[in-house]
């Protein structure tokens, strides 16, 4: 819903991935296996689309408590 109108594939293997079809982007959340923290990694193919993915994710985190 909060990626609507973006081609994406959601993997849910080691938390959960949402990839960009057109592979520019992708993020993975799981939570951490040694601490309370809900951990994000994610790659994009320049930093500014990598720091507007990162925003999104973590509002939509934040979002949810």
């Amino acid at each position: 819903e909060d990626f609507a109108g973006v081609a994406t594939t959601v993997t849910r293997m080691d938390g959960t991935t949402v990839a960009a079809q057109d592979g520019t982007w992708w993020f993975n959340l799981r939570p951490s296996n040694t601490e309370p923290f809900l951990r994000y990694n994610g790659e994009a193919r320049t930093a500014a689309t990598m720091e507007a993915l990162r925003d999104a994710v973590l509002a939509i985190v934040r979002a949810e408590r």
